[in-house]
């Protein structure tokens, strides 16, 4: 069973979860060697953990 890094959720098995596979943030960002900081259960958790923001355009 995995746990979603960012809000403690329990991942059970056959379930579906996020992960970045880009190398960059995997070295730069993510600490645990076992991975267990990039397993997210949701893209909100996910945007949460990076701090994703979303903006409008405006003239």
């Amino acid at each position: 069973m995995k746990t979603c890094a960012e809000c403690s959720q329990s991942i059970g098995l056959g379930e579906m979860y996020y992960s970045i596979g880009d190398n960059f943030l995997q070295f730069n960002y993510f600490e645990r060697e076992d991975g267990s900081d990039n397993i997210f259960c949701s893209q909100q958790c996910l945007m949460d953990s990076l701090s994703v923001e979303q903006d409008e355009v405006e003239d």
